[in-house]
């Protein structure tokens, strides 16, 4: 009975070998194949459209980044305050906030120039 179970492990160990050493000719086919079908639907043989709409959707995904960002530190702070009432340790969370309010910055400042805005820096205090 051992020997059974132990033989059917083994072989059980050699297909899940096998797999792994398919694995990357297998997503190689189904890249090319999906490559190919993408090619076929669009009259250009382009993915993604025009350049016009390529720059949209990088405006989109860069403004969906910079309201995560906020959110994110939004959420950080809280969690550190809380951390800090009950007494455990908050400077991580803090940090981290920082570091999402920061970054969210510069990202904002990406998405308006993006937009074609232009961003004045006030240094008159």
């Amino acid at each position: 009975m051992t020997n059974n179970i132990e033989n059917v492990g083994k072989k059980i160990i050699k297909f899940a070998k096998g797999i792994r050493l398919a694995e990357p000719v297998l997503v190689l086919m189904l890249t090319f194949c999906f490559v190919s079908i993408a090619h076929a639907q669009s009259p250009s043989g382009s993915l993604f459209g025009s350049d016009a709409q390529i720059g949209n959707i990088i405006r989109e995904v860069i403004k969906w980044l910079r309201n995560a960002l906020f959110l994110f530190g939004v959420v950080a702070v809280a969690w550190g305050i809380f951390n800090y009432i009950t007494e455990k340790s908050w400077s991580k969370q803090i940090i981290g906030a920082i570091g999402c309010f920061g970054f969210g910055g510069i990202v904002s400042l990406i998405y308006s120039l993006a937009q074609g805005n232009s961003v004045n820096l006030d240094t008159g205090f």
